[in-house]
């Protein structure tokens, strides 16, 4: 992967160490979110951790990157694209797509960069 964006020309911001294998473990998730809903009054978060971990069950476990939109609107000078578009856009031309848990802003798709750039630049 080159360091510099094709399409806006900016670098690639990575953290690291990057794993490159599924994030999450469902089947461990599930037995969390059923142990959670079962003990509803054991912790004083639990509410904030059924929601996490939710999120985490429905996001994209093979794509290892993420698009913040707030950033790619940055670049187009535009306003900030719904995060619901966007997914609508991704979903009707036949990509997977979720949130991710680490961004609110964040879309995860399997979706090539140059689909994204396309879809933000016609929005």
């Amino acid at each position: 992967m080159n360091k510099d964006c094709e399409h806006c020309s900016s670098n690639f911001k990575f953290g690291g160490p990057v794993w490159s294998d599924p994030i999450h473990d469902d089947i461990f998730i599930s037995s969390l979110l059923s142990d959670l809903q079962e003990t509803k009054d054991r912790f004083a978060t639990n509410s904030k951790m059924i929601g996490m971990l939710s999120m985490m069950k429905e996001e994209l476990n093979n794509v290892p990157f993420f698009h913040d939109l707030s950033q790619l609107s940055s670049v187009l000078h535009c306003n900030v694209m719904r995060m619901l578009e966007m997914r609508s856009a991704l979903m009707n031309q036949g990509y997977g797509v979720s949130s991710s848990h680490t961004n609110p802003q964040a879309v995860k798709t399997d979706a090539p960069h140059s689909v994204v750039w396309d879809i933000m630049r016609e929005w």
